[in-house]
């Protein structure tokens, strides 16, 4: 059996969903502030949604990632939100700058609990599940476990189940298998353990075919908790309230709890031992951190940074110099090639679609050129 850390770069754990209802008395903005987000990236939509009759909503990454906030619904409904996986990043991001203060030395800091045990980052995803606690009743939580080592791949589970070496407390399992039409090829499989409308579902799929990703091997396992499951889940993180119990631990644990691969040796199948490669699995899983959310490079969040962290600094440093530029920003082709490969590379591929944009908006209204010979 390989150690636990030949196989750390090789999967990956993270949340992939959030929702809860706040139950205290409090606006839909206190409730976007309370995070540390900023009302202003919230867009007040037409309608509400789920027996709610207005919402906010904030699409992070254009429409990559959205936050939703529900409110105005019937007595007692109090305000609803909901965290897609796209958007937890922000959802994260935000809450640790409203934990980050200026120190006397001209530093930042995180200002936690006395006592709080913080050792790395996942902690502080666990005291925002906290901070959750104190307002709101959680109502779904993802789990995402991304096995990038191919430990299974999916035709191995179904094999497995036809074969009744899965032990589950679950009552169904179902296979689901996209083609083409044009060529009968695979587009996406994916294999369902349990009811979606029960609390606990469990769902595996081929992530890398689904991303179009095919000279790699990603096999994602989710595990989607709702109600009582969702809660007692956090329940078990927040079981020591000074010392977060491990993330992945307390998920693989519920995994490891929901199903089973066995080795038929034993008339009787609950008495089966266990497959060795699903303890190699639960086993290595179980020894990871929490991956915490970083937000993905783009056009926009850069611009989106320049805004909130520089531009402050910038337009006070145009007014002392009096709009003197060349002054400020000096060689403008020595600081472009600073950046790491990838984000010139990134910062090139957008100016290229921004020309080929404009080449066709002048084709279309006969113009050529920009007029400058």
């Amino acid at each position: 059996m390989k150690s636990h850390e030949e196989y750390n770069d090789k999967l990956m754990i993270k949340i992939d969903w959030l929702s809860f209802t706040v139950q205290k008395s409090m606006t839909p903005k206190g409730v976007i502030e309370y995070f540390g987000m900023d009302i202003e990236e919230f867009k007040e939509e037409v309608r509400g949604l789920n027996g709610y009759r207005k919402q906010y909503t904030h699409r992070v990454n254009g429409n990559n990632g959205l936050i939703r906030v529900l409110y105005d619904g019937q007595m007692g409904m109090g305000v609803h939100v909901d965290v897609s996986g796209s958007a937890i990043h922000h959802f994260f991001e935000a809450f640790e700058n409203k934990l980050t203060c200026d120190t006397p030395f001209g530093e930042k800091a995180l200002q936690l609990p006395e006592d709080f045990d913080f050792q790395n980052k996942e902690n502080i995803v666990v005291l925002l599940l906290a901070y959750i606690r104190r307002i709101a009743k959680f109502t779904r939580i993802d789990v995402a476990l991304d096995d990038f080592a191919s430990f299974f791949t999916l035709g191995e589970i179904n094999a497995l189940v036809e074969n009744k070496q899965m032990v589950t407390k679950f009552r169904t399992y179902k296979r689901v298998v996209e083609s083409s039409v044009s060529d009968s090829t695979i587009k996406g499989e994916t294999i369902y353990v349990g009811s979606n409308k029960s609390d606990a579902f469990i769902r595996i799929y081929n992530k890398a075919l689904e991303q179009k990703m095919d000279d790699m091997d990603w096999i994602r396992w989710e595990i989607q908790l709702r109600n009582a499951r969702s809660e007692a889940f956090v329940d078990m993180l927040l079981s020591d309230a000074l010392k977060p119990v491990p993330f992945a631990s307390a998920a693989v644990s519920l995994l490891a709890g929901f199903l089973r691969f066995i080795e038929l040796d034993n008339a009787n199948r609950s008495r089966c031992s266990t497959c060795k490669k699903w303890l190699e699995f639960i086993a290595s899983a179980s020894a990871l951190r929490l991956s915490v959310p970083k937000k993905e490079a783009s056009i926009d969040t850069k611009l989106e940074w320049i805004q909130r962290q520089v531009m402050p600094t910038l337009a006070g440093l145009i007014y002392a110099y009096d709009g003197d530029f060349e002054k400020i920003m000096g060689d403008f082709t020595m600081q472009f090639y600073r950046n790491s490969y990838e984000a010139q590379k990134m910062f090139k591929e957008a100016y290229k679609r921004l020309m080929e944009i404009t080449e066709k908006d002048s084709e279309e209204n006969g113009q050529y050129g920009n007029g400058i010979e």
